[in-house]
């Protein structure tokens, strides 16, 4: 399935993410897709925040897993519904642009910096947005692909494009939630992607190209605080509050919060600000 595919490449998305993946199955790597690149009026490729390095263990892996998470009121966070489509959209269109130069180079003994755009060349892919359904509109969807030109030359023109590797298919985005009981469908004549068509279990994968898997691991909250139960716990639920854990952890992070997760998990709500005290005590004086 398109999910095993993926699975050996599981990465975090700071901050946020950290705290919903586990770091003995994901990857180690720092990766920052942040929300405002993607926000309304913005759009924008970030050359700060590239993520270039990302591009060969997508290639190796045949795919990405990027797990996030976000506030009240949304269900997917604006990294993965916006700054990650673009950010696949301008490699897709940089690496066709690449290939595009390297033919024209060979058949006519053009330098390849020389070298015009053609309006042909990966065509399926090169000028088009993926976005999730219900979440983005189609206004906002075909103003961003009218950007795509200029984010596109914009890394074309930098130091960074000469360090993407060679792709051998375009990256895709898709997303899950936990409202997810169904994995996108793959269908290649629409910008938006069908959520609802194929259940997880029998999602087959026809590599055509790397898919970008976005999950967001919020839970959709009613409110400020949902109350929630887990095991015996009972707590307040606030979406989306990994982005701020300063504000609540007491020192707690997302590594130490992995390294002592099953105390933490099991341990009476009476006593669990003391525990993390502890934790938060032990790592300082290592």
């Amino acid at each position: 399935t398109m999910i095993n595919i993926a699975w050996n490449c599981i990465e975090a998305n700071q901050r946020c993410g950290a705290w919903y993946a586990d770091p003995t199955r994901a990857r180690p790597e720092f990766v920052y897709f942040k929300s405002t690149d993607g926000h309304y009026g913005i759009w924008d490729f970030n050359l700060r925040r590239a993520n270039l390095h990302l591009l060969p263990i997508i290639q190796a892996s045949k795919g990405m897993l990027l797990v996030d998470s976000t506030r009240r009121g949304k269900s997917i966070p604006d990294a993965l519904s916006k700054t990650i489509p673009l950010w696949c959209a301008v490699i897709n269109g940089a690496q066709a642009q690449r290939r595009n130069r390297n033919r024209i180079a060979i058949t006519t003994g053009i330098p390849e910096r020389e070298a015009l755009y053609n309006e042909d060349a990966w065509e399926e892919y090169r000028k088009r947005i993926f976005i999730p359904p219900d979440v983005i509109s189609e206004s906002e969807r075909a103003q961003m692909e009218e950007r795509l030109p200029e984010l596109v030359n914009k890394f074309l023109a930098s130091s960074f494009f000469s360090h993407m590797p060679d792709l051998q298919w375009p990256l895709r985005p898709l997303w899950i939630t936990p409202q997810s009981s169904n994995i996108p469908s793959l269908n290649h004549s629409s910008s938006r992607v069908d959520q609802s068509t194929t259940p997880l279990a029998n999602a087959q994968m026809n590599q055509s190209f790397y898919p970008v898997i976005c999950i967001s691991a919020s839970k959709t909250g009613t409110t400020d605080t949902d109350q929630t139960r887990v095991e015996h716990l009972d707590y307040n639920y606030v979406q989306g509050s990994g982005d701020d854990h300063e504000s609540w952890s007491i020192g707690l992070t997302p590594d130490l919060f992995w390294t002592y997760h099953d105390q933490l998990l099991t341990c009476e709500k009476e006593k669990l600000e003391d525990l993390v005290k502890q934790i938060v005590a032990i790592r300082a004086t290592n």
